[in-house]
Order: structure tokens, then C-alpha cells, then sequence
């Protein structure tokens, strides 16, 4: 039964992500059609500038909320965890909305001619009308509730892309778009608000220890998805600065590509978190080590067939996908599919850092990887090398970051010995 329960949990996480995913890059094509290119510029613009912020305030709560949550089997102590999360929730909101409306009030001239008016003027209302819902969503994840995460998610991003389907022949500006934007998620605020999925009945139960156990924890987060995302950044600012826009076009049009990739990933890590947290606490570090090895050892065997297939098809599907003008994209394409190689060791050598109560460690790994990927791009780019070169800067970063997180880990969780990890094993997941 135990099995049969993960794997369902998988699979409603993944559709979710997958249907997510889609809905998201449909709405974008839509958008691109309905608005001007100025407008829609505009509105990208505030997409990222929202999407930012979310992420930061995830950062300071989310990792810590479903760390503790999942590793705590007593109703009390849960309940204390969801209280203190929810005023962390309330403090940090409180802060970012005081100092954005601050900032767009103080500096609205230049905020105008960079064209954030529109996020310095709705973001401080909607970072409150997110919170029901993204604390809902947290929260339904420590719970290792799956299916409540899809409905939440499917409430949002469903919403939204079903207004834009109905209103696509219409004329719409962007206040009218951004209205239903807030929108979706104030509905989905209320759902988990009137069902009880938030947890804000449990605001009563806050204890101090917890508070600073979770923003302790909750830094090192926000600092791991800052540079993470810095990670995926910076390639494509350092060949912007150095060869051009037409190179960046050319670099990241495999990446985005490479990115479907790590929709499965990022969906089974989701579901292995709280699991493997929950054995680290209990000091089940065999337990641990063995379902972090099949999670590996699984995804590195049903990726490299597709690896392969993409290595030896490379410029084939290039053309495919972006037309001749990108096949040059192929060999930068070859090296980044052996990337995805090497992403599952990568992400669960983070998610058992994270576990055994180490995410300063797995900070400091990151923040190692992207000075390496900074030094060796300018390095390369600054010398007249070539894109193919910056990409494969990206696998020696990576394979340093795993070499050091593998050196904190292993005596505790020694993932490299799979001398006891039989077949039967590998294919009957805990």
C-alpha cells in the first residue's frame, strides 16, 4: 500500500506540474497574440518582478514549513509549526508590501521609465491576497496532501487561462488582465481559507523556539533558490554583455528545451522531501540512503535513452523545433542533455542536506557552483570562446557542486554504495 500510495502521489504531482506547465506557456502564446509588443512587454515585466517576490517570501517560510512538519509526527508540535509559519507569513508580508509601496512612492519617476509602475503600485495589495493560497499550498505539502496541492494550483493557473480562452478575440488592457490575475488566487485564498487547508486555525499555537528555528532554516532557503536561480541566470547576462543578443537567442532556445526536463524532477523531489526529512529525524539513514539511490538510479536510467537519442538527433530536432536558424543550437544542446544527467544526483544531494538539518551547507554548495559558473564564463567568453564552451562551464560546476555536497553527506548517507541496492529493491520503492 505504501508503495502504491507514492507512486499516485508522483503521478498527481507531476500531472499537476505538467498541466501547470502547459496552461502557463498557452496563456503566455495567448497574451503575446492579444497585446500590443509595448504592453505585453509590460506585463512580463511585472510577471517577473511578482514571480520574484513570491519566490523570496517562499524562500523565508516554505523549505523550513515542510522540513519540520514532515519530520515532527506529533499533532501538537505540528500545529505550533503552522502557527509560527503563519505569523512569519504575516511579518514578511507585512515588511515587503510596507517597503514596496515605499520604494514606488519615493522613486516613482525612475520606477516609470523602467516600466514598473504597475507592479510598485498592485504588489503590495497582492502579496496579500496571495498568502491564504500559498500558505495553503505549503501546508498541504508538509501534509503530503498531493491532490490538494493540484486543486489549489489548478484553481490559479486554470483560472487564469480559462479568462484569458474565453476573452482571447476581445480587447483587454492591462488593468483588466491584472484584475484576473489577483483574482484566481483571491479565490484560491478563500477555498483554502473556507476548507481549512491553510491552517490559519492554528495561528493561536506560535512558539518562539520554532519561530527562530524556522527562519533560521528559511534564510539558508531564500539564499539556495536566490542562487539557483542566479545559476540559470547568469549564462545568459555574461553572453549578452560579450557577444549579443542573437547569442543569447541561440543559448537559451536549447535551454528552455532542457528545462521540460526537470518538470518530473522537480515533481518526484517534490514528494521525496518530507519522506526523506521524516527518516533523517528519525535517524533511518539507511532507509534514506537506499530511497534516495532508486529515486537516482531510476530517473538516470529512463533519462539516458532520450539523452542519447537527443545527442545523436541533436541538429535534427533543433531545426524541428526552432527552424534552421538555430541549428547552430545543437552541439550547445549535446553538452547541456548531459547536464540533465547529472540533475537528479545534484538535487537529491541538496534535498538530504536540506533534511539532515545542513541547508547552510547546501547554500554554501550552491553559492560555490555560481561563482564558478561566473569566473569560467567570463573566463571563456572574455578569451573569444564559444557558446558550446560556456555550456560545458556549466558541467564542471555542477559536477564540482555535487563532489562537495557528496563529501558532507556521505558518511551519514552514503549514496555512492549501491553494493546492497539489489533489483528487487531498485524497483519496489518505500
Amino acid at each position: 500500500m505504501a508503495k502504491l500510495s507514492h507512486i499516485k502521489d508522483n503521478l498527481w504531482v507531476l500531472g499537476g506540474n505538467l498541466f501547470n506547465a502547459g496552461i502557463g506557456f498557452l496563456s503566455f502564446m495567448f497574451l503575446a497574440h492579444m497585446l500590443p509588443v509595448d504592453e505585453f512587454g509590460v506585463w512580463l515585466l511585472y510577471v517577473a518582478a511578482f514571480t520574484f517576490m513570491e519566490m523570496v517570501r517562499a524562500g523565508f517560510i516554505y523549505q523550513a514549513l515542510v522540513k519540520y512538519f514532515a519530520s515532527n509526527s506529533k499533532k501538537l508540535v505540528q500545529k505550533v509549526i503552522t502557527g509560527s509559519s503563519w505569523w512569519i507569513g504575516l511579518i514578511s508580508t507585512a515588511l515587503f508590501s510596507g517597503l514596496i509601496a515605499l520604494s514606488g512612492w519615493a522613486f516613482a519617476e525612475p520606477i516609470a521609465s523602467k516600466n514598473f509602475t504597475l507592479f510598485f503600485q498592485w504588489y503590495p495589495i497582492v502579496i496579500w491576497v496571495t498568502l491564504p493560497s500559498n500558505m495553503g499550498l505549503w501546508i498541504s505539502h508538509s501534509k503530503q496532501r498531493y491532490v490538494r496541492m493540484v486543486i489549489i494550483q489548478l484553481c490559479i493557473t486554470g483560472g487564469f487561462g480559462l479568462f484569458i480562452l474565453f476573452n482571447y478575440n476581445r480587447s483587454l488592457d492591462l488593468t483588466t488582465i491584472l484584475i484576473a490575475h489577483t483574482a484566481v488566487r483571491a479565490i484560491a485564498g478563500i477555498f483554502t481559507l473556507i476548507s481549512g487547508w491553510d491552517g490559519i486555525r492554528y495561528i493561536g499555537h506560535v512558539s518562539k523556539r520554532y519561530v527562530k528555528k524556522l527562519v533560521y532554516f528559511g534564510q539558508y532557503s531564500l539564499f539556495s533558490m536566490l542562487g539557483t536561480n542566479l545559476l540559470k541566470s547568469t549564462d545568459i547576462f555574461l553572453i549578452g554583455i560579450f557577444i549579443g543578443p542573437a547569442a543569447v537567442a541561440l543559448y537559451q532556445f536549447p535551454l528552455k528545451i532542457i528545462e521540460l526536463a526537470e518538470v518530473p524532477l522537480r515533481s518526484f523531489a517534490t514528494t521525496a522531501f518530507p519522506r526523506i526529512a521524516k527518516w533523517t529525524e528519525e535517524k533511518k539513514y539507511v532507509i534514506a540512503t537506499q530511497f534516495i539511490q532508486k529515486q537516482v538510479l531510476v530517473f538516470i536510467t529512463l533519462a539516458t535513452p532520450f539523452c542519447l537519442i537527443g545527442m545523436i538527433w541533436a541538429e535534427f530536432f533543433m531545426v524541428l523545433i526552432g527552424k534552421a536558424k538555430y541549428a547552430a543550437s545543437a552541439p550547445i544542446f549535446q553538452i547541456l542533455l548531459i547536464y540533465v544527467i547529472f540533475l537528479p544526483i545534484d538535487r537529491f544531494i541538496g534535498i538530504a542536506l536540506d533534511s539532515l538539518n545542513r541547508p547552510q551547507i547546501n547554500t554554501l554548495k550552491i553559492g560555490i557552483m555560481v561563482v564558478i559558473n561566473i569566473i569560467g564564463d567570463y573566463l571563456v567568453l572574455s578569451a573569444g570562446g564559444s557558446l558550446v564552451m560556456v555550456a560545458g562551464v556549466t558541467l564542471v560546476n555542477i559536477a564540482i557542486g555535487m563532489g562537495f555536497g557528496w563529501y558532507k553527506i556521505y558518511k551519514t548517507l552514503p549514496i555512492h554504495d549501491v553494493r546492497q541496492l539489489n533489483a528487487k529493491q531498485l524497483f519496489s520503492l518505500r
